[in-house]
């Protein structure tokens, strides 16, 4: 049984958006499991606002998947409006 995992590929300024896990600490980029019922793309735009405060104006193509044992992660191009990183759930990188 797979569970399905969606990630946010935002560039700007050719600089790709990370945010650290609170799992491990590790720099990854924004996202997080797809619920029941959800779409790929509902689940890429609440994954984002709720990691880093920002709206994702835009879902572009699927990037491709990668299976991580029972995660099935799916990476998508994503565009977000202007705005500032909400500290509440992001860590600085150090």
């Amino acid at each position: 049984m797979n569970i399905e995992v969606v990630a946010a590929v935002i560039v700007r300024d050719t600089k790709v958006l990370l945010v650290r896990s609170k799992k491990n600490g590790a720099c990854v980029t924004p996202g997080g499991r797809v619920e029941p019922g959800e779409t790929h793309e509902a689940a890429l735009v609440r994954e984002v606002r709720e990691e880093t405060g920002l709206t994702v104006t835009s879902v572009g193509k699927r990037l491709g998947m990668e299976q991580r044992g029972v995660f099935a992660v799916h990476f998508y191009l994503a565009e977000v409006a202007p705005g500032n990183l909400s500290q509440a759930t992001t860590r600085p990188m150090q």
